[in-house]
């Protein structure tokens, strides 16, 4: 097909374009065009990647579990179920359910990207449990 002259060519060729495609690699790439999206995340994948950076503070969630809700804010939420929830055994178990995850969770060493979900929605649980104990002891 082609004759012998030829074919050394046509490799010449090929090598000095494949030396000059690999020396300058940043000229021959296709670039897109300079359009800017907007990059919109929406409100939960902000606040798990905002977990997942507080990484460096494990030891500070850690404290913060065990002193602020375990120590301050289950007895917060167990006083008012006594005093104002009529003692309802239906808050009682909502109280121990959303506590006991946050403690297994920090006890088995897991990422702030797993336990900071769950103690922040142990927070407004107990909170809606405390705010539903006071707006019911006012009622009666």
């Amino acid at each position: 097909m082609f004759s012998e002259p030829a074919k050394t060519k046509l490799c010449a060729c090929k090598k000095n374009y494949m030396g000059y495609a690999l020396s300058n690699q940043q000229t021959l790439t296709i670039r897109k065009p300079n359009v800017h999206k907007l990059h919109h995340e929406n409100l939960l994948t902000r606040f798990l990647n905002w977990c997942t950076a507080q990484e460096s503070n494990r030891f500070l969630w850690l404290g913060v579990t065990f002193f602020a809700q375990i120590g301050l804010m289950l007895h917060v939420a167990a006083f008012s179920i006594l005093f104002f929830g009529n003692n309802n055994m239906l808050l009682w178990i909502i109280i121990c359910a959303v506590n006991l995850p946050t403690l297994v969770l920090n006890l088995a060493a897991l990422p702030t990207k797993f336990t900071l979900p769950f103690l922040f929605f142990a927070w407004l649980t107990e909170l809606s449990v405390v705010l539903y104990c006071v707006s019911f002891a006012l009622l009666q």
